[in-house]
């Protein structure tokens, strides 16, 4: 029995499928574009963007725009709620890594801008918390873009939401 070689090396267009293992059973159906604009305004918010422009190479592992629903609170509330400032940078730091992985290769560990360890490979991305299916891959400039269908985080989320919430006095 041999086994199935990893996808070729080159990456697919923003709007197409990453390269994908064969698999068993019914012909794999590539997933739907999905937009990452939320993703995008978060690197915006952090200024991570400028870091991404000014150094070279990185990959970012960027979440679809339904993955942030999934979030303990609102995707406005990450971006503008003083409390969760903490919460914004840890998110967006630990989802862009330094250099270049790739996303098809046997699983192996990166450091993230956040210092946490992640592991990525065989189209998947194994957070601290959380793991997350690679949609499709694209190169843009210096930087490799991994589209997940999930959030990963370096830490427990509703963490965030504990700590955010404003202290009371047992006593009233």
């Amino acid at each position: 029995m041999q086994l199935a070689s990893r996808p070729p090396p080159e990456l697919a267009s923003p709007d197409g499928p990453a390269p994908r293992p064969p698999g068993r059973g019914a012909p794999w159906k590539p997933p739907p574009s999905e937009p990452i604009r939320r993703f995008s305004t978060g690197l915006l918010a952090t200024g991570l963007v400028d870091d991404l422009r000014e150094q070279a190479p990185h990959t970012v592992l960027a979440p679809v725009d339904a993955a942030f629903d999934g979030l303990p609170f609102s995707f406005d509330d990450l971006l503008y709620d003083e409390r969760l400032v903490e919460a914004r940078f840890d998110l967006f730091e630990y989802l862009v890594l330094r250099g270049t992985a790739d996303a098809w290769a046997p699983r192996a560990a990166h450091v993230t801008l956040h210092g946490e360890p992640i592991r990525l490979g065989r189209g998947l991305v194994l957070g601290r918390f959380g793991a997350a299916r690679v949609l499709r891959s694209f190169a843009t400039g210096h930087v490799l873009v991994h589209v997940l269908d999930q959030c990963v985080f370096p830490v427990y989320p509703r963490l965030y939401v504990v700590d955010s919430a404003p202290w009371t006095s047992p006593s009233g």
